[in-house]
């Protein structure tokens, strides 16, 4: 009797110990396919970014090559309105430093003037007013169900224009960013349905 009742609790315990790894390696299979997918839409994303700042590295070009060698200029320049560049003959060189608004408006309209590559590469980004704010969102290749938000914006010109001994350069501000992340956020769908498991024993007594 004391034999059968000692086979009965091994066989109890194995089973037990047989299920707990099976829900164990089922987690650790969830927890792999996770970050695989988590990184799958991570480096679509960090492509987006470089790419995002290859614009804003267009743009910020083209805008300090027309400050320096437009920006005193009497002559009209048929690639900027006729606006913007009188907003910038108007600005004060010379006794305020930093990127002034008349800059940071010409540096706004480059970069929606180049964005227009960057919705050709990336149809589904959603830019906002100018062109500086981009949000889009990433799938995983493997995994339908996550997913990764991603949202930036471009930051201010990283450039002071400053005249000195009538001389006129542009000075790059240190450690200044071309965009700041706002949200690099994963997102994860529940399946519609879960796969479920049997249960070792329903309750019942025969």
């Amino acid at each position: 009797m004391l034999v059968i009742f000692m086979m009965i609790v091994l066989v109890t315990l194995g089973t037990f110990a047989i299920s707990s790894a099976h829900v164990n390696y089922q987690f650790s299979e969830k927890a792999l396919e996770w970050n695989k997918a988590y990184y799958d839409c991570d480096a679509q994303a960090e492509r987006f970014l470089a790419d995002y700042d290859a614009v804003l590295a267009a743009a910020e070009k083209m805008t300090v090559d027309y400050i320096l060698r437009r920006g005193f200029a009497q002559e009209k320049d048929e690639g900027v309105p006729l606006d913007l560049q009188q907003r910038i003959r108007a600005e004060n060189f010379s006794q305020r430093d930093g990127a002034l608004a008349g800059v940071n408006l010409l540096y706004s309209y480059y970069i929606e003037d180049e964005m227009q590559s960057l919705r050709v590469s990336y149809p589904d980004v959603s830019l906002g007013p100018g062109s500086a704010d981009a949000e889009i969102m990433f799938q995983a290749n493997e995994n339908a169900l996550s997913r990764l938000r991603v949202q930036i914006t471009a930051a201010p010109l990283r450039y002071d224009f400053r005249v000195h001994l009538d001389t006129f350069a542009a000075v790059s501000q240190p450690n200044a960013t071309r965009y700041q992340i706002l949200r690099w956020e994963q997102c994860q769908d529940a399946p519609d349905v879960y796969p479920t498991q049997e249960p070792l024993w329903g309750g019942g007594v025969d």
